[in-house]
């Protein structure tokens, strides 16, 4: 099993990014400050043994520049989700059963950060976003 696809929306210098991954070794290369250590970060968002309720609720600095446009009609967004293909072993289709997509050949977890649903109800455009009404969910399928 692999993780084949990462899709990353309003998280730090990403706004929107599809990034497909092949099996196997995956190196990470380019300049400094080109997002390396940010793609890791959101990864450990989802997969990190040390992630916890806390570490997963995120500052305002975590979101992409463009998301925390104060023109914005909803409250924006965190989006990071994981494509996982080829599970061969039952231990393997016994993680993924429950974020299996439509495809029964892959599997699909998100980590969402959003405004919850008081909140949105109140949000209004031109206010700076209620961060502290913000909270982080983490589904399969």
């Amino acid at each position: 099993m692999y993780i084949s696809k990462v899709h990353i929306k309003n998280y730090r210098n990403y706004l929107d990014c599809d990034i497909p991954l092949n099996e196997g070794l995956t190196i990470l290369i380019g300049e400094n400050n080109i997002g390396k250590t940010n793609f890791l970060k959101a990864l450990a968002l989802i997969f990190s043994l040390d992630a916890s309720p806390r570490t997963r609720k995120l500052p305002v600095e975590d979101f992409s520049i463009e998301a925390l446009s104060t023109e914005l009609d909803e409250p924006p967004e965190i989006e990071i989700s994981c494509t996982l293909t080829d599970f061969r072993t039952d231990g393997e289709k016994s993680v993924v059963a429950t974020w299996l997509t439509s495809d029964p050949t892959e599997a699909r977890v998100t980590y969402v950060y959003r405004c919850n649903a008081k909140a949105r109800v109140l949000y209004a455009k031109g206010n700076p976003i209620p961060i502290d009404d913000y909270e982080w969910t983490l589904y399969g399928g």
